[in-house]
């Protein structure tokens, strides 16, 4: 049987075993695997021995060439080794791009591993040749994933060698300088002549994490000299551990400008963050509107911009009666207790009540209520409203701070009994004294006192008494309620945390009594009782307020009226010129038609001839009536436009008068109020004009009880509160009239009651 022909292949290639191929598997293998150990995995034949004067005592790592002779090598061989053993870097940091340039370098066709001899013996001989050929790097990139243990007694050994290899490498470098003019350009120059971007540094932030303890120990060696691994962190808790396929030590920098090999100095430790304050307690949201939140406002300028409103005091006097019962003070005397004595000091004063002010807050909020009352119980009444203003004004800052303090207490108060309240209904381990006693000191202490306060800012508005069992009223602006407004907020708070404790931790009676019993049931449902009065107290208030801002807004609906009155005005007088118009053109027609009727009759058909006598005197008699007729149309055309023209003239002087009416309704400054001070009646009662009194004086003299609001318009540019006492001493000066002459005076003299 012949045998088939041989098929020629084409000779392989011997492989160098003394570097193996790096290829993209290779990389990814070695950065799985992490290792600092030599090629783990991949084949290389030993090294041959060498003499025991150029052996090192140091071990060898991965920085180290291969060991055979580099002179026997070609020259292409020689220049790619070279370059090899100096790009060499952690290969676990290597880019795609160099892993790509080293595979595109290995696949080029050539005679590169023609060759199986290995690199010079001499483990230093790079670096000495390093050092000769690059000097602008003083030496080569250090390992930086070995620790050597040796280094410190390893430098006088390579010094050694170093001196030993220098003659070798003055014969070697000969050759590289002619295998680098065949070959051009070393690779490694270029490298070095572009940023190096696999070896910049991630930068790291200083500040030590919150809640991460700062260790200010002294710091080793430097990891990239392997003189000592760097002090291990311990993570910290608030951020998740920060995971990187970079290696442990990362290698020096060579961006930073620094030519020597000095570690890089570490930040200095950062001194230990100070433990951050307990957080205050959040104050909750007040019932007030964002309004309602400023404690007073400025009170106005000018006497007559102040704008009052009357409110019953018969809500203040029932909170007031209120208190006297079970649940709350308790005692029908409870309003002296809560006032100190003459000649008592204030620390006297409040000893006779420290028995329920067992928490402290709620004791220091009780000294500031009544420091508030105080100062509300110093404030001049109404109807004194400059005095009262002027008070505001100098006691402003008093004010403010006084109630800043106590919105934080009662926020402070209200969250502690609210926690105490979640513990209770959750049935967790709490303090069962602390919430019992702050809620007695509430509905005993703070409720009542609060009262008092309420009440004196009542005071301010007027007498807070009973007359014939109708409660009086009390007169306020709207910077007089803050205050009111203020302590019903406060009020409501605290009584729903008195109400919400007392429902999941009811008080227990002191023995099972039957009176005991129906004691502590009679205090639950006066507690009960009190939330109705105050939301009608807060209703109220907010009423007040209402009406307040309604009637600030008078003005300027009289002038939106007043201009929707002159709007109105001017449109009808621009009809009513409009129809004057259209009517004088209709007449000039009709007259232009008679007058060519006219012309169409004088006018002669026939020529003329000469007529007889008869006829002369005929024509004379007609031409005569015919005048007489024409001077009858002309007068009587003169008449009719006499009389347009006069009915034109009054409809434009009766519009002019409607319009000069609507000016002054809507400027109350008129001609009638710009008269000479000259006048004898304006100078002699006080300012006021005798057309304005005749005007009030057939109101009142015509209607019983008029309205002070319907007798403004009469006067205008009048205020409310000026017409009002207008017309009180126009009653007065009368009745003494009639009095004098001896008449008795009429009853609209009087004053309605």
């Amino acid at each position: 049987m012949p045998r088939a022909p041989r098929l020629k292949t084409k000779p392989t290639l011997p492989i160098s075993k003394s570097k193996p191929r790096i290829t993209r598997n290779s990389l990814k293998s070695v950065q799985a695997e992490s290792s600092d150990e030599d090629d783990d995995g991949i084949p290389s034949e030993p090294s041959p021995k060498r003499s025991a004067s150029a052996q090192s005592n140091r071990p060898r790592t991965r920085s180290d060439p291969p060991r055979g002779g580099f002179q026997e090598l070609p020259a292409r061989k020689r220049q790619r080794r070279f370059m090899e053993i100096q790009a060499d870097v952690p290969e676990r940091q290597q880019s795609t791009e160099d892993v790509n340039d080293q595979e595109e370098q290995e696949q080029e066709p050539g005679t590169d591993d023609e060759d199986e001899e290995s690199a010079p013996n001499r483990p230093d001989f790079f670096k000495i040749l390093n050092q000769a050929i690059l000097p602008d790097i003083d030496r080569p990139q250090p390992n930086t994933e070995v620790v050597e243990e040796t280094q410190e007694h390893g430098h006088g050994q390579e010094d050694i060698e170093a001196n030993e290899a220098e003659q070798q490498l003055q014969t070697e470098q000969a050759e590289m300088e002619k295998a680098q003019v065949e070959l051009g350009p070393s690779t490694f120059e270029v490298e070095l002549s572009q940023p190096n971007r696999q070896r910049s540094r991630r930068k790291q932030s200083k500040k030590t994490p919150y809640g991460e303890v700062r260790h200010q120990a002294p710091r080793g060696g430097s990891p990239e000299l392997g003189s000592d691994m760097p002090h291990q962190r311990e993570p910290s808790p608030n951020r998740e551990p920060h995971t990187s396929t970079a290696p442990e030590n990362p290698p020096r920098n060579d961006c930073d400008g620094s030519d020597e090999g000095e570690p890089e100095s570490e930040p200095e430790p950062e001194p230990e963050p100070e433990p951050e304050p307990e957080p205050e307690p959040e104050p909750e949201k007040s019932s007030l509107d964002p309004a309602e939140e400023s404690f007073f406002v400025d009170p106005p300028q000018e006497m007559d911009e102040y704008i009052t409103t009357d409110i019953s005091n018969e809500c203040i006097l029932t909170l007031v009666s209120k208190m006297k019962f079970g649940g709350w003070a308790g005692d029908r005397n409870w309003e002296g207790e809560f006032t100190a004595k003459e000649g008592e000091s204030k620390s006297t004063w409040l000893k006779h009540h420290e028995k329920f002010l067992q928490p402290k807050k709620c004791k220091d909020l009780f000294k500031h209520l009544s420091y508030l009352r105080t100062l509300c119980r110093e404030m001049p009444e109404a109807p004194d409203l400059e005095a009262q203003f002027e008070y505001i004004r100098r006691k402003s800052s008093t004010f403010r701070k006084s109630i800043k303090t106590i919105e934080s207490l009662v926020s402070h108060v209200c969250k502690n009994i609210n926690d105490q309240i979640q513990l209770v209904t959750e049935k967790a381990p709490h303090d069962l004294n602390w919430g019992q006693n702050a809620v007695e000191t509430l509905h005993k202490k703070i409720i009542p006192m609060l009262v008092l306060v309420l009440k004196e800012g009542f005071l301010n508005g007027g007498a807070v008494t009973v007359h014939n069992g109708k409660a009086t009223t009390s007169e306020f602006t709207s910077s007089t309620l803050q205050l009111p407004l203020r302590i019903i907020g406060w009020l409501q708070r605290l009584y729903n945390m008195v109400i919400g404790y007392v429902q999941v931790d009811p008080p227990r009676p002191a023995s099972d009594s039957k009176a005991n019993v129906q004691k502590v049931n009679s205090a639950m449902n006066q507690q009960k009782q009190l939330g109705e009065y105050l939301l009608n107290m807060d209703r109220v208030l907010r009423q007040a307020i209402d009406r307040l801002a309604y009637i600030a807004m008078a003005p300027q609906r009289e002038k939106l009226a007043a201009e929707e009155a002159a709007a109105r005005a001017l449109a009808f007088q621009n009809a009513q010129v409009q129809k004057q118009q259209k009517e004088r053109e209709s007449q000039a027609q009709q007259m232009q038609l008679f007058l060519e009727s006219i012309q169409r009759m004088n006018k002669p058909e026939a020529p003329p001839r000469q007529p007889s006598s008869r006829e002369e005197d005929l024509s004379g008699q007609r031409e005569r009536q015919r005048q007489d007729w024409q001077a009858q149309q002309k007068e009587r055309k003169e008449q009719i436009q006499q009389m347009q023209q006069r009915k034109s003239e009054a409809q434009d002087r009766q519009m002019q008068l409607f319009i000069g009416s609507i000016q002054r309704m809507s400027k109350p400054e008129t001609t009638e109020r710009q008269l000479s001070a000259s006048d004898e009646y304006f100078e002699k009662y006080g300012g006021w004009y005798k057309w304005e009194d005749e005007r009030l004086l057939n109101m009142i003299r015509r209607v019983e009880k008029p309205d002070v609001q319907a007798l403004v318009p009469l006067v205008p540019g009048r205020r409310v509160r000026e017409v009002a006492q207008r017309v009180k001493d126009l009653r007065e000066r009368m009745r003494i009239k009639y009095e004098t002459t001896g008449i008795a005076p009429p009853l609209w003299c009087y004053q309605p009651k």
